[in-house]
Order: C-alpha cells, then structure tokens, then sequence
C-alpha cells in the first residue's frame, strides 16, 4: 500500500443548510458528470486525511460571472477529520454572501475603492481580512442571522468623503438578496454548465503520483522525534490491525516550515511555506544535543522519493553565524543556559527570514539531486509507510 497515492473518498456538499446548498450540490454533481471540464469555468480540489482514510473535495469553482468557495463544516469523518465540503462564500459580481456552519450569514457589497480610478473588484474573492482601518475600504459589510428577513444594519463601511453617503445602502433585504444571488446561480452556472454533454467516461479527479523509486543518495535517514510519535511508530509496526484507518501511517507531529515568520506570503511558491520532516543523512549530529522536546531518532529507509526533497544549509549558516561570533558552543551549555542563549538572541528577524529564503531557493526533489551541497538537509512533504521506518532508538545525551 502507497499512502500517498491512495484514491480517496470524494466528499459532495450534501448539507442543507442555507438556501445555496441544492443548487451549489447540483453545480458540483454536474461539473463531475463533465469531468470537471466545462469552458469557462476553473475548479481547483482539496485533498486531506491522514492514514488510509483520504478525503477530497472541491475547493474552489469560479469563471468571470461567479465563484464558490468551499470549507463549511457539514459533519465529522473519522476520529480526526471533518467533512468541510459545504460552499462558505457564494460570489457574484460585486457581491458576496458567506455562510457559517452555526447559522450566521454576511453579506459583502463591493462599492468601489479609494481611489475611483480603479474598477470594482469585478473578478475578485473580497475576504473578511479586508475590513480594517487603512487604504483598503473596497466594500460594505453587512451581517444577518439565518432566516432574518428584516432589513439588515450596516456593520462596517467605506469613509463617505471618499466614495460617497448615496452609494451606500444603509441596508439591505437579505431575501432580496437571496433570491438575486439564487437566480444568478440558475443561469450563469447551472444551466451553463448543464447545455454542454455529459462525457461518456467519468474520470476521477484524483491523480495519482507516477511512482519514482528511492535511489538515494542516502540509503538512510535520520529524524528526531518525541516519545508519543516514538510510541506511535512501535505499535504500528508490531499491530498494524488494530489501529484506526486514521492511524495507520508514521504519526510524525513535528513538522517544521522551511521558512516561517512571514507576515506575507506574496510571491512565495507554496512549497516554501509547507511543513516537512527534517532528516539528516548521518545520525551523529543528532546524538549530544541539547533537544527539549525529541528524544529519539527515527531510520529511515524511503520505498519511493516521491515529496522528498534537498536543501543547502551552507549559506545560510553563514549569514546567522556573524550575528553569533563570540558566544560560547552550545555543547559546553547546560539547557537552561542554551534556552537564555535563543531569548537573548541577537539575529534580527529579518536576517532569519532572508537566511531562511536563501536556503529555500536551493530547494530540488531528491531525485534530480547531482550533490555538491556542502550542509545537505533532507525534507520529506509525505507521510510515512511504517515499513520506511526501520527502527526508533533514544537519542544518548
């Protein structure tokens, strides 16, 4: 069994909830009946679990006249996972309607922007983290319960000097609103979607990986861990069946970023800001150290380097050691003395994340990996058959 390569169980938002959900079921089913192929119209997918249960879902359908965003609690899955598959924003142009799980209902209309030179957004996804104090008042913001059919008072606007006192609605008719946003859907998704054939084999929009054995270069790696992923990772080697679908792979909770500390992630390819298992090719560096929280080692041996990749530590060790001349060798340090040492520290965040961008950028997938690097780290993006895990030892201090 491949993990990571398991087809999963495709969720549909089923949930009945706000007037949306037939219609939005409907828009899902029969862009599936299409194999999601319909001109015009982009769909972008989900896909989350852990263990043999896999889940997916759509995440996001849009083209110029509308957009579904999807995320909405509609039940639980297994012991870990929820169904999130329901639609949370509905979209048309120049509006918006977003829904909560527990009832709660907002509307959002676009009125223009600061400067009236620019358009209306007509082809953006307007998010809550745009109402603030700052140059970026685009839309009025308004908010209902669910099932209120009274007028709705205005929570949040744009600086009338700027935009104007008559462009406003001081409120708004949430059926009204509705009904328009329903009518919407009718004809420039469903029935668009609908006068376009049915393809004669329905494909799943599951791809799954080509499969590339692991070569090397490291026969081995090497992982810290803590003692519950420690545990974990001895009872599925000696009792598989009996664990949980959910459980059954190397519980690894120590996932680190390659960068973090970022503020924005413009322009970051989204690999940057992943979490991965950090592995060394040589277990040495990890035994002596002073570690507050993993205990062990984990050996691995990968089957396949499918979402493993290298980086070069070089450089930016470089970068930080400057802001560290002078100050004694971590071995010599009790842990109190080393966690007064990281406080105190002198490296400006700036540094770190410049360090930390440098390193990303020498990032390539093992397999493509020609060597030279002088301070190797090797990321694992997957999860872990317990068969990759050859054995968990304590790290000796």
């Amino acid at each position: 069994m491949v993990l990571f390569n398991l087809v999963p169980q495709f969720l549909y938002p089923v949930v009945r909830q706000y007037p949306f959900d037939a219609i939005v079921e409907r828009i899902v089913r029969e862009l599936e009946k299409r194999n999601w192929k319909v001109p015009g119209i982009t769909v972008s997918f989900r896909t989350y679990g852990s263990g043999e249960n896999k889940y997916m879902m759509a995440e996001k359908i849009s083209s110029e006249n509308f957009s579904l965003r999807f995320g909405r609690y509609q039940g639980e899955l297994d012991s870990i996972h929820k169904d999130e598959a329901a639609v949370e924003f509905v979209w048309i142009p120049g509006e918006e309607i977003s829904m909560l799980y527990d009832g709660g209902m907002s509307y959002a209309l676009y009125v223009g922007t600061v400067d009236e030179s620019q358009n209306w957004y007509p082809d953006k996804m307007c998010t809550l983290t745009k109402i603030k104090e700052g140059p970026w008042h685009s839309y009025s913001y308004y908010k209902t319960d669910l099932g209120d059919d009274k007028y709705v008072t205005k929570q949040f606007s744009l600086p009338f000097a700027r935009i104007g006192r008559s462009r406003i609605p001081r409120s708004i008719k949430i059926s009204e609103k509705i009904n328009k946003f329903m009518a919407w859907l009718q004809k420039y998704a469903l029935d668009y979607i609908m006068s376009f054939p049915e393809a004669e084999v329905i494909e799943s929009a599951f791809r799954p990986e080509e499969l590339i054995p692991y070569t090397g270069p490291w026969e081995e790696l090497f992982a810290e861990c803590d003692n519950k992923a420690a545990s974990f990772i001895i009872d599925g080697k000696t009792c598989l069946s009996s664990m949980r679908p959910e459980d059954r792979h190397a519980h690894i909770e120590q996932r680190e970023r390659l960068i973090s500390g970022i503020s924005s992630t413009d322009g970051i390819p989204e690999e940057y800001l992943e979490s991965y298992i950090w592995c060394d090719s040589d277990p040495r560096p990890l035994d002596g150290t002073v570690c507050f929280t993993k205990e062990y080692v984990m050996r691995i041996r990968p089957k396949y380097a499918n979402q493993i990749f290298v980086v070069d530590d070089a450089e930016r060790d470089q970068i930080l050691d400057k802001y560290h001349e002078g100050e004694p060798n971590l071995d010599e340090l009790s842990p109190e003395e080393v966690i007064r040492l990281i406080l105190e520290s002198p490296v400006p965040n700036e540094a770190i994340r410049e360090a930390d961008l440098l390193r990303a950028k020498t990032m390539v997938p093992i397999a493509d990996y020609k060597g030279g690097y002088k301070s190797p780290i090797i990321l694992i993006r997957r999860e872990l058959d317990f068969d990759e895990i050859v054995s968990v030892r304590s790290i000796e201090k």
